[in-house]
């Protein structure tokens, strides 16, 4: 890889929903701070878009085209933009992701392998919350990344993976309570014997921010890849051969 490097500049395909896509680009600025001048924080491209169709709904229908054909437009719209990476702020649409062309899936980086990544490098049993879209699609368990992680995921019954749907989409309408939302993770914890619940849907982040902000009762040991992802760039980790808008496989992580 050419030692020629330079920052990335980010988009984010956002809208889905648009106050957890808003969450993520504060939280990126947030952790860049720091006393430094602003000048030197990230370059992001924000593309909030709420008119998508709702991904569970369409994934259960079985009527995919749309999702492709828009999640395809707004990657391309950001790369036109000048975005050299992209960050899908909506982990159920990864169920399409496999049917972009070649060249918009290369500039994504999915969520979904570092959600998998995680479980399977962190040990013990993570709980992994998630919508009824990415149950009914199999997003994970058709995951390349999949055997390596499955022994260490645990997805709720069918009965509690209502009761996490209903938060996701509670916390999307801004008609949730962080205490209620934590009784709930911990009451799943303790009864599926996890050691930690696993984000898997970024309205989660909503639920991952309040839970650091708050602390006590309802702080909460939940992994957040928009979190971890978030701190990177803010940290300017994340670099591209100059020339080169492959980003998903060739993005250098400096450490």
């Amino acid at each position: 890889m050419s030692t020629n490097l330079s920052p990335v500049s980010w988009g984010i395909v956002g809208g889905m929903g648009p106050l957890a896509s808003a969450e993520f680009v504060r939280t990126i600025y947030e952790a860049a701070a720091g006393g430094g001048a602003e000048q030197t924080a990230p370059r992001l491209f924000l593309l909030s878009d709420p008119s998508f169709p709702d991904r569970t709904n369409a994934l259960a229908a079985g009527e995919e085209a749309e999702l492709v054909a828009r999640l395809g437009a707004a990657v391309s719209m950001l790369a036109e933009q000048g975005a050299e990476a992209v960050v899908v702020c909506c982990v159920t649409i990864h169920s399409v992701l496999a049917q972009l062309p070649a060249e918009l899936r290369a500039l994504v980086v999915p969520l979904t392998d570092i959600i998998l990544r995680a479980a399977a490098s962190g040990g013990g049993r993570h709980l992994l919350l998630c919508t009824k879209g990415c149950r009914v699609a199999r997003l994970f368990e058709e995951h390349p990344l999949w055997p390596a992680a499955r022994e260490h995921v645990v997805f709720p019954s069918r009965e509690d993976q209502e009761a996490v749907h209903e938060l996701i989409y509670a916390v999307k309408r801004n008609c949730w309570d962080q205490r209620a939302a934590a009784t709930l993770v911990r009451g799943l914890l303790e009864k599926y014997e996890c050691r930690r619940a696993i984000a898997g849907c970024t309205e989660l982040h909503l639920v991952s921010k309040r839970s650091l902000e708050g602390g006590g009762d309802v702080r909460l040991p939940l992994f957040d890849p928009l979190l971890m992802l978030a701190e990177r760039i803010a940290a300017g980790k994340f670099y591209a051969e100059e020339g080169r808008t492959e980003c998903a496989e060739s993005l250098a992580f400096s450490s």
